[in-house]
């Protein structure tokens, strides 16, 4: 059972991608796939709960690539910055997923999909504040729990349904400068360097 609904969430997101909307009715989505629209609603309660698997499954994806992101960067800085702009690329490729509907009861899915996953998030990016911590790149008294956390919520917030990308170029320049200068706060000498060299910034020593 968890296989197949698995297998129509994957056959699913691919549809919803290939349109570039999920506004398609379930009818033409069954008959899209090759099945009844009886054999969906055997896996999926509504349609509002297939754009939730097919965001889940989605982000489930982007977790895994965070995570070698982490494990790819040999700096922790590197790696920090590395892991904001593919979430924030994933949060613009698949934003139309959150217009589903104007009605209030719809919860936006794709926040919320985020929000299941912030923990996972959080404990990626609190082993690369640990680490630079370790290089020393990060001052000792670094409280990284604390930071993790504010770091994973400004992520959210490009996930709300009221974010819309009118320039996501611009809006991502402006997401990385704030996150320059929110690292450039806990960063030893040594780590201005690398933050330097991570951004192609001018970094202004005290």
């Amino acid at each position: 059972m968890r296989s197949k609904k698995l297998y129509y969430t994957q056959k699913i997101a691919e549809f919803f991608i290939a349109q570039g909307n999920t506004t398609v009715k379930v009818d033409e989505l069954a008959y899209q796939l090759g099945v009844t629209k009886k054999t969906l609603y055997n896996y999926f309660e509504s349609k509002q709960q297939m754009i939730e698997s097919v965001v889940d499954h989605l982000l489930k994806q982007k977790m895994e690539e965070v995570r070698l992101i982490h494990l790819m960067y040999p700096s922790p800085v590197e790696a920090l910055r590395a892991i904001a702009g593919s979430v924030l690329s994933f949060a613009n490729e698949y934003s139309y997923i959150l217009r589903i509907s104007t009605s209030a009861n719809v919860s936006p899915s794709l926040e919320g999909a985020f929000i299941r996953r912030k923990e996972e998030v959080a404990e990626i990016v609190e082993c690369c504040f640990a680490k630079g911590i370790r290089e020393h790149l990060f001052e000792d008294d670094t409280n990284i729990a604390l930071l993790s956390h504010y770091f994973v919520f400004q992520l959210q917030q490009v996930f709300t349904a009221n974010c819309r990308f009118d320039s996501f170029e611009e809006y991502k320049a402006q997401f990385m400068e704030l996150l320059f200068l929110f690292l450039r706060g806990i960063c030893t000498p040594r780590g201005r360097d690398a933050l330097r060299k991570a951004f192609s910034m001018q970094v202004t020593e005290c």
